[in-house]
């Protein structure tokens, strides 16, 4: 696989929680894009001051605070893009600076890098995945041992299965 960009996972943890986000770094143009932050903040700026990166872009799965809570300290440092599906925003009312909605199969420019968004509800109301040249990140969509719960306002277990 001679990807354009290269992935940096990071796994942090708060009390019992424990959660991965991913740095994916344009090889071409340093440019960087996080998805899903969550918990150690020092963790994801010490890798992306590690890799020379230039933060231009955040994007989120779904709003849960797992995923999000590093969000605002991010863009409150760097002020990258954030990037999150329409149907989650409105659905939930998740707001943040610099936050832009995005439609199914939508692609988006990090650096040389293209992002692809999938739309993949059934955890919460409006879910997404994000597709690069070999990769997908899939939130709580599906694990390698399953998916996320759906249980929770918005959810739907119909919904996860055909996502």
């Amino acid at each position: 696989m001679n990807n354009g960009y290269e992935i940096h996972q990071i796994k942090t943890f708060f009390l019992t929680w424990s959660n991965y986000s991913y740095i994916v770094l344009d090889k071409i143009t340093k440019s960087a894009m996080i998805v899903d932050p969550a918990w150690e903040l020092n963790k994801i700026e010490n890798k992306l001051n590690q890799l020379n990166a230039n933060l231009v872009a955040i994007f989120l799965t779904h709003s849960h605070y797992d995923h999000v809570n590093m969000v605002n300290p991010l863009v409150k440092k760097y002020n990258p893009a954030v990037y999150m599906s329409k149907q989650e925003i409105g659905y939930y009312r998740y707001r943040c600076s610099n936050l832009e909605g995005l439609n199914d199969e939508e692609t988006v420019k990090v650096g040389e890098t293209d992002v692809t968004s999938i739309l993949t509800p059934g955890h919460t109301a409006g879910g997404m995945c994000y597709l690069l040249q070999n990769s997908l990140f899939t939130g709580d969509t599906i694990f390698i041992e399953g998916c996320g719960i759906c249980c929770g306002y918005g959810s739907s277990a119909a919904q996860l299965f055909e996502s």
